[in-house]
């Protein structure tokens, strides 16, 4: 009801604020932690909904939160990041902050290499010195960190 208000009296050539991008309406997006084990089904996790407009495609999107220190500095626990899809054609060309969800488990890392093509795994830098290798084969989703929801400092 609120944001419904705000939206009416902020609303500029129908374009909602509050909002995601085209819906109108709030995007509920599977919400999980990068501390999960036996994750097998996304419907199933609690969702968040994303109540700013972003340009982002959301279809296949996560929201993470971030519970183990790993990242430190750079995202503290109890952060929250928009992680777009990655589509599988193009898991051997990705770079950058990075999601992973492989063997029922999220980490959350900088591509430090992808040999996806010519040797079949990534290689991501966790922080605090600390390096993961996922196989190709193993790779359930893979996501682009997007957008800092909710970030600790």
């Amino acid at each position: 009801d609120v944001a419904e208000k705000i939206n009416k009296f902020l609303t500029v050539n129908e374009d909602p604020v509050l909002y995601g991008a085209s819906s109108g309406t709030p995007d509920s997006l599977p919400l999980i932690s990068d501390s999960v084990r036996n994750l097998t089904d996304l419907s199933k996790c609690p969702r968040y909904e994303i109540v700013q407009k972003t340009e982002y495609d959301l279809k296949d999107a996560v929201v993470i939160k971030v519970d183990t220190d790993f990242m430190e500095p750079v995202f503290r626990k109890d952060s929250e990041l928009l992680a777009i899809a990655v589509p599988s054609a193009k898991y051997k060309y990705h770079t950058g902050l990075t999601a992973i969800h492989y063997a029922d488990m999220v980490a959350i890392g900088e591509v430090m290499s992808n040999d996806l093509l010519d040797k079949g795994f990534i290689t991501l830098q966790r922080g605090k010195g600390a390096v993961l290798r996922v196989l190709g084969e193993d790779i359930q989703h893979l996501w682009h960190i997007a957008l800092g929801l909710n970030v600790k400092f």
